[in-house]
């Protein structure tokens, strides 16, 4: 096998602010919800006020529940994300785009967009960006170093690899060489959650599932971080819940209360993370069922993953398991 640090160079490119640029869609972060228990009724109209965004027109409690669990609420979509060149990130806040309400409808997935780049952070690899014209900018030029070989090879035992990204960032990534002298990945899924990816070397490429990549930036760019994108749509939900790891007996509890203490969950449903798999797991329970229903979901590059159908919105792939 070839050296790890002359397989990979260490590219370098210059971005500046307010230099533009050219990104792809790849998600929507979303900032912390209100509760629906917070809805204010609206005197002289009988009608419920949602917390976020002071939409008047809900009939009940619940009807805000819906409206803020399936998107609609637009106040809670804070920023896109987007991915430029080289594997670099980037994000637009929702008061820098050209359009500020439907953001899942208008911005889709794999859409290229142009935008101007405001604010770089080298330690994070990412550039904060605008749609806007007139917004002030620093005018010094930084070099942005790429992810490279150089910056994430370590030479380190899988548990030592392990510890040293708990206290990064998920999505973060440490190469490695294995135990059977071949190269591995390691990427930060979740909170003290990892996944080891082995890599097989034929002929100056490597592969990943059948998967072919020149080098480690291409393994990042393209493997690694559009999962690291779905799975921060699941964890930052207020659905997701940390605590239970998947064990179905503290899983099944949350949702036993969820029903009995809270009258606008008709069918509550939460996602949990199985860390020994690493799997995340969609568990509901309907009104007037004593059992607990407990589904699988894959993170792959293209999306969320259920019974081999792709879903890029995580709603939509709420409801189609709840409907299974």
């Amino acid at each position: 096998m070839a050296s790890p640090t002359n397989s990979y160079k260490e590219v370098s490119e210059s971005f500046y602010a307010g230099k533009i640029l050219q990104g792809i869609v790849v998600g929507i972060s979303y900032g912390k919800r209100c509760e629906p228990n917070e809805a204010k009724l609206v005197i002289g109209t009988n009608k419920c006020q949602c917390p976020c965004c002071l939409q008047q027109h809900f009939a009940a409690s619940w009807d805000v529940y819906r409206h803020i669990e399936d998107g609609s609420c637009y106040e809670r979509k804070v920023s896109v994300i987007i991915r430029l060149g080289g594997g670099v990130s980037g994000h637009i806040d929702r008061k820098n785009l050209e359009i500020q309400t439907d953001l899942e409808k208008r911005l889709k997935r794999g859409e290229r967009i142009k935008c101007i780049g405001v604010r770089i952070d080298p330690e994070r690899c990412s550039v904060e960006c605008t749609q806007k014209n007139g917004v002030k900018v620093a005018t010094e030029k930084l070099s942005v170093k790429t992810v490279s070989m150089q910056d994430k090879f370590k030479n380190m035992s899988y548990g030592d690899a392990e510890m040293l990204l708990t206290s990064m960032e998920p999505g973060d990534v440490i190469a490695r060489c294995a135990s059977n002298g071949g190269l591995s990945i390691t990427w930060k899924v979740h909170q003290n959650t990892f996944k080891n990816l082995s890599l097989h070397e034929e002929n100056s490429q490597f592969f990943i599932e059948k998967l072919a990549f020149k080098n480690i930036d291409e393994i990042i760019a393209r493997f690694i971080n559009p999962k690291a994108t779905f799975v921060g749509d699941l964890t930052q939900r207020d659905f997701f819940i940390d605590h239970v790891c998947g064990s179905k007996s503290s899983v099944e509890l949350c949702l036993v209360n969820m029903l009995e203490n809270n009258h606008y969950y008709r069918h509550p449903y939460i996602v949990s993370l199985s860390k020994q798999h690493p799997t995340f797991v969609l568990s509901f329970i309907f009104l007037g069922e004593n059992v607990c229903r407990h589904e699988n979901i894959e993170i792959s590059t293209e999306g969320f993953l259920f019974h081999s159908q792709i879903f890029k919105d995580v709603m939509q792939l709420i409801y189609s398991v709840q409907s299974c």
